[in-house]
């Protein structure tokens, strides 16, 4: 566990957490699991204003066409063999350009952003596939709870230890996991961690089991990402205390009492995480999969963890 800053570590978390709130992401709809076949009359070769796409900077996966009631954006990814199609329209103002007035995110997540519109309210569309918002968001998420605890509990503690070294562990491997790569090695390096932690030594029954039902877990997980926009963390978060769960709670000390989704709403709740939930609340809710931050830890609570 590396010392604590003298920099006051909810600074700290502010200032991670307004890096990160550039990657916010709008609303999205229901996904469609079937191939999509785009309308010809929203190919990009096809639009009145093949200019203003090529100054805007889309990528060849997404068109615009502009008419002088409505701008209407489509755009298609492509996860695995499962086409996703997102669309979204404005009402411009009478002076509206889509190569003046809009901009494409092209960072971990994928959004347009536009200004000028008729409300006066900036237009969003976000393009991201649910692996690229669990990428964006989990690591800030386990960063801010890191810092949370360290507010509740000593730094020696053995809640304090695990939850920093968990923190760092998983956010350094969610490319390779929502990708579906090198689970097994991810697996063995997480049986690894926790030997480090346990009271008492996982007998090689224990830690084989533990590293075939983390592989089982990861791989789920990344199935159900697969082609899909949605995605909620609470459920992210749940199926890790599930794992958790799966290890003895006599070989955790007082880390077990701490690994349920009841303890981490509670903790999440508590006067420590005042500063952690304003910036999530500042933040589009949809980021965590959830219409609002009472939501996601409400659901945090539903499961019996």
């Amino acid at each position: 566990m590396p010392k604590t800053e003298k920099i006051n570590p909810i600074f700290r978390g502010f200032c991670l957490f307004a890096q990160i709130s550039l990657l916010t992401v709008t609303s999205c709809s229901k996904p469609q699991e079937t191939p999509y076949k785009q309308k010809d009359d929203l190919k990009p070769e096809s639009l009145p204003h093949s200019a203003d796409i090529n100054l805007l900077n889309l990528p060849p996966w997404c068109s615009v066409k502009e008419t002088a009631d409505e701008v209407c954006f489509r755009c298609e990814r492509e996860d695995g063999k499962i086409k996703i199609p997102y669309e979204q329209c404005l009402v411009p103002s009478e002076s509206f350009s889509a190569s003046a007035n809009c901009t494409f995110s092209d960072g971990l997540t994928k959004q347009i952003s536009c200004t000028g519109t008729k409300s006066g309210e900036t237009f969003k569309m976000d393009s991201s596939l649910a692996k690229e918002k669990l990428a964006a968001v989990l690591p800030a998420f386990l960063v801010g709870l890191d810092l949370v605890v360290r507010q509740t509990f000593s730094d020696q503690s053995d809640v304090a230890k695990l939850t920093a070294d968990l923190s760092a562990f998983w956010s350094s491997r969610i490319p390779s996991i929502v990708r579906g790569e090198q689970l097994e090695s991810v697996a063995s390096d997480l049986v690894s961690l926790v030997k480090r932690h346990v009271k008492t030594p996982l007998t090689d029954e224990q830690a084989d089991h533990f590293r075939s039902i983390t592989i089982t877990a990861l791989t789920q997980l990344n199935q159900e990402l697969l082609g899909r926009k949605d995605y909620t963390l609470s459920q992210v978060i749940l199926r890790g205390v599930a794992l958790a769960k799966s290890i003895p709670e006599k070989t955790l000390g007082d880390a077990s009492k701490n690994i349920s989704g009841q303890a981490i709403a509670d903790l999440l709740a508590s006067e420590n995480a005042k500063t952690f939930l304003a910036l999530f609340k500042s933040m589009n809710p949809s980021i965590l999969g959830m219409s609002s931050i009472e939501d996601f830890l409400a659901e945090l609570t539903t499961s019996q963890n």
